[in-house]
C-alpha cells in the first residue's frame, strides 16, 4: 500500500466531515485487511459536535455591496 496515498485519503474524508458541519472531525490511521485478492481500508472517524450556520452577514469596508458578495457563497440550508 502507498502510504502517501492513504494520507490522501484521510485527509480527504475528514475534508468531506468538515464541509459537513463536523468542523472538529479526526480522522484515525487507516486500518487495511485483505480477504482473498482484495484489500479493505477501514478509518476511524470521531465526529464531534455538528455545527450549522443559519445566515451569513457580510460587514466593513467592502469594495462592493453585500448583495454582490452574497450571491457567491454557497449556504447548504439542510
Amino acid at each position: 500500500m502507498d502510504k502517501a496515498k492513504l494520507e490522501k485519503g484521510a485527509t480527504r474524508i475528514g475534508a468531506f466531515w468538515r464541509n459537513h458541519g463536523f468542523i472538529e472531525a479526526k480522522t484515525g490511521d487507516p486500518e487495511i485487511s485483505q480477504e482473498g485478492d482484495w484489500f479493505y481500508v477501514s478509518f476511524d472517524i470521531k465526529e464531534g459536535d455538528r455545527y450549522k450556520c443559519a445566515t451569513v452577514k457580510l460587514s466593513g469596508d467592502l469594495i462592493e455591496d453585500e448583495d454582490f458578495f452574497q450571491e457567491m457563497l454557497e449556504v447548504n440550508k439542510e
